[in-house]
């Protein structure tokens, strides 16, 4: 499924709303084999400016990495697409501590 959504422009993404403005990036994790993705999520998380959000297709929720980003100050949320697949968005806050919600 994840496949089709990126083949069509990824519809989902479109009703799922960002926390705020800034930029955003949007990487695709289900084709790496574990632990690829929590490895190359973390990254991405650490590279987050204050106010930046970067969106992640994963296949399964990652449970896991929602803890460490939370423990990291970051601003994790999931959103279901189809099936198994869920697209986690990151936010680094604009300041350590604040939050954007």
């Amino acid at each position: 499924m994840l496949q089709y959504l990126l083949m069509q422009g990824l519809p989902p993404f479109a009703r799922i709303p960002v926390a705020a403005a800034g930029d955003l990036r949007q990487h695709d994790l289900g084709k790496l084999p574990c632990p690829q993705p929590l490895e190359a999520a973390l990254g991405l998380a650490h590279t987050l400016i204050p106010g930046q959000t970067v969106r992640l297709l994963t296949h399964q929720r990652p449970t896991p990495l929602l803890e460490l980003l939370t423990l990291r100050g970051l601003e994790p949320e999931v959103f279901n697409l189809s099936g198994d697949d869920v697209c986690v968005q990151i936010r680094r806050p604009m300041r350590d501590g604040q939050t954007s919600r």
